[in-house]
């Protein structure tokens, strides 16, 4: 559990949560809140000057949904930091990795691990990226800041937004680290717990292993069930409303870079500083889709084992608490574990590729009006 305490330190380090020192809390509301709207109102408000340019049109909903991304973010962690709290604790109140060994207990903290070195690789990725925007800003002469927004007419306007642009991406990583790293953990978590009920499912023979061993068996397993399905209900409260608004910028982003490549003469610092900016897209919002598709595929491997359960004679069997039990999970264990975005959008492998779909089909639309 060494991953989910570090990424738990972050969650205080932001200043968004209850248990965050209070300069850093002093620091978010000074600082980071206002200058993230103030560049959120700076590129909106350039769109009044952009002449149905659709390349400058493109380039300032690239400036707005970034820095969108990152407004979710934060609020993701300001409204929920007590709920991401509890989950912390739920997780540190499951199952040891070693119940079922010491070899299934490695492969286990393996998989953790490998969450963790994704979110970090995401940041590498992401890093990368912006190194090319800030070059591309600094070499070109029509692109005077990162992200294309309105300059202000005073005195080193450029230079100042400029660096607050720096300071808000770098500012990025930090969250990204944060509320990918903290998802990955926990939908790997409730993935591995879901096989360890498996293996303790498929130690329970009736006829074979004494009837109190196999009621205390089913009444631990029915238990466990019930705090995977609060768990995963507590997970998607938190990213609910984070899940439509990403996938409403992500779609947004990469119909711009798609379009920018295909239909525009680019620089080689453009294609290169688009296909950074593409990948570290699909890689962020696959982070999200994926592992929830997962989690709710061993759910419903769950559901097949207990099927199988009920067929094995169970109720000729003495006790009736054990016919209760059974009943009782196969009953909890009908409630799908499927991450939904705002209650419509259902995350998992096949929006996924509908995402990247609906970008291309949008760039190629607005290539043929223009």
């Amino acid at each position: 559990m060494e991953y989910l305490h570090n990424c738990q330190t972050y969650v205080g380090g932001t200043g968004l949560a209850i248990n965050s020192p209070l300069y850093r809390k002093k620091s978010i509301q000074i600082h980071f809140f206002p200058l993230t709207l103030l560049l959120i109102a700076l590129s909106s408000y350039k769109l009044r000057d952009t002449n149905n340019d659709i390349f400058l049109i493109m380039e300032i909903l690239e400036s707005i949904s970034t820095f969108t991304l990152l407004m979710i973010r934060k609020y993701v962690v300001f409204t929920h930091s007590s709920l991401m709290l509890d989950i912390f604790n739920d997780c540190y109140n499951l199952w040891s990795f070693d119940l079922f060994g010491l070899e299934l207990e490695q492969k286990f903290k393996k998989q953790m691990k490998n969450c963790w070195t994704l979110a970090q690789t995401l940041i590498t990725c992401g890093f990368i990226t912006i190194m090319f925007m800030c070059v591309s800003a600094l070499i070109e002469e029509e692109k005077l800041v990162p992200f294309i927004c309105w300059l202000p007419d005073f005195l080193y306007a450029r230079e100042l937004i400029f660096l607050s642009q720096f300071i808000i991406l770098m500012v990025v990583f930090y969250y990204i680290l944060l509320t990918d790293g903290f998802y990955l953990l926990v939908c790997m978590d409730i993935k591995i717990q879901y096989k360890m009920m498996r293996k303790m499912l498929k130690s329970i023979k009736f006829g074979i292993i004494l009837e109190k061993e196999s009621l205390e068996k089913l009444v631990e397993l029915a238990k466990h069930h019930n705090k995977m399905l609060k768990l995963h209900k507590k997970l998607n409260n938190v990213f609910s409303k984070y899940f439509l608004v990403q996938y409403a910028m992500s779609v947004s982003a990469i119909t711009v870079q798609a379009y920018t490549l295909k239909y525009s003469e680019v620089t080689i610092e453009t294609v290169l500083k688009s296909i950074f900016y593409t990948v570290s897209i699909l890689l962020q919002v696959a982070l999200y889709f994926f592992p929830a598709s997962n989690v709710e595929i061993e759910a419903s491997i769950i559901i097949i084992k207990l099927f199988i359960l009920f067929f094995l004679n169970w109720q000729d069997y003495g006790n009736v608490k054990i016919r209760h039990h059974i009943l009782f999970m196969l009953l909890k264990s009908q409630q799908k574990l499927e991450m939904k975005g705002g209650g419509m959008l259902h995350i998992n492998r096949n929006e996924y590729l509908m995402m990247f779909r609906l970008a291309l089909t949008i760039a190629t639309l607005l290539g043929n009006l223009s």
